[in-house]
């Protein structure tokens, strides 16, 4: 079953102004600016936020504090000779 969540039901007790509301939130188009920055977090995998959110959020996940490597891990290779 699938229940509002706490904070959309709190923009308004009526639920046509509620729906109105939520809608007003979008109003505004993002800046280029605010597009360039979540394209580059959804590329590194990397958390939008200040230093404190970010630091909560690696913390949370186990995340290191830096980009990821990319693409499949080194094999290590073992040289045999003889």
């Amino acid at each position: 079953m699938v229940h509002s969540h706490p904070i959309y039901l709190a923009l308004s007790r009526d639920p046509d102004e509620r729906a109105r509301a939520y809608r007003r939130l979008f109003d505004t188009a993002l800046t280029e600016i605010e597009i360039d920055l979540i394209r580059h977090a959804a590329h590194y995998s990397t958390p939008i936020g200040d230093d404190r959110f970010r630091r909560e959020i690696e913390a949370a996940f186990s995340l290191e504090p830096n980009y990821s490597k990319r693409g499949r891990p080194i094999k290590n290779l073992v040289t045999v000779t003889g």
